[in-house]
């Protein structure tokens, strides 16, 4: 594949947005799209034939066929935010199978009577779908974790400081 194939599949009105890590290519990838560089670029790393982080801000660009591209700066990592609900809504077709569940906790892995492990075996519902509900719940829960450590260390500081605050009230007082 190349930038002709991914020409191919840019239709007229369609916005389009370049999302990665530093130095992937992306501004490269739209200057090639364009034709001639407007996205300023670096060259290689010598040292481990990478690229160098250079986008510093997100562009707007109108292609030739006038579709509209987004190239964006690099980014350390992609993750959900606020996605609660949206998995709700993406699965729900799993919620409404496992309502089904004998079991209102089910982990839908070898409990009995689970609707999810049998509407996997009759094809009513397909390996990578459930695939992909496993992972995302999987991470959701880690960002749960992770929230609540950040909201315990947080309280945790925010009580040392009225500790102290108080220690110093205390301190100060003519008792």
């Amino acid at each position: 594949y190349g930038i002709d194939a991914l020409k191919s599949h840019l239709k007229t009105g369609q916005t389009l947005v370049l999302l990665g890590s530093s130095g992937v290519g992306k501004s490269s990838i739209c200057n090639a799209l364009l034709g001639f560089e407007q996205m300023k670029v670096n060259d290689i790393r010598e040292a481990d034939s990478r690229g160098r982080h250079t986008t510093t801000h997100r562009e707007l660009i109108t292609l030739p066929n006038d579709t509209f591209l987004i190239d964006t700066p690099g980014m350390r990592t992609l993750g959900l935010a606020d996605s609660y609900d949206g998995f709700s809504e993406t699965f729900g077709d799993i919620a409404a199978i496992s309502q089904r569940c004998r079991f209102a906790d089910c982990e839908h892995k070898s409990e009995p009577d689970c609707a999810v492990v049998q509407a996997l075996a009759d094809g009513s519902l397909t390996q990578s779908r459930y695939d992909s509900y496993k992972k995302l719940k999987c991470e959701l829960r880690h960002l749960e974790r992770k929230e609540q450590y950040q909201n315990i260390r947080a309280n945790k500081q925010s009580g040392k400081a009225t500790i102290k605050t108080q220690s110093e009230i205390y301190d100060d007082s003519e008792f």
